[in-house]
């Protein structure tokens, strides 16, 4: 069975890298380690709640990455002003 909160996070964090940096950039930036993005991106595995409280601090939408809803709407989250 696919990690689904995990590929949403490594989605979110793919969301706000687009056309800044690449995602293993950005992971990297907000304290990520890449192997954990290359599990989550892949299904392999879930972020721990330490890595969920770093991406709440950098301003990413947990509630998004554990439930699949947007609290921000459609595009919300990170950066969306931008």
């Amino acid at each position: 069975m696919k990690c689904e909160i995990g590929m949403r996070a490594a989605d979110e964090i793919r969301r706000t890298a687009y056309g800044k940096c690449n995602d293993k950039e950005e992971a990297k930036r907000i304290g990520i380690r890449r192997k954990s993005f290359y599990d989550w991106d892949n299904g392999r595995s879930d972020p721990s709640t330490y890595n969920l409280q770093k991406m709440a601090l950098a301003g990413y939408d947990v509630h998004y990455i554990l439930t699949g809803e947007r609290l921000w709407g459609k595009e919300g989250g990170k950066n969306a002003a931008d």
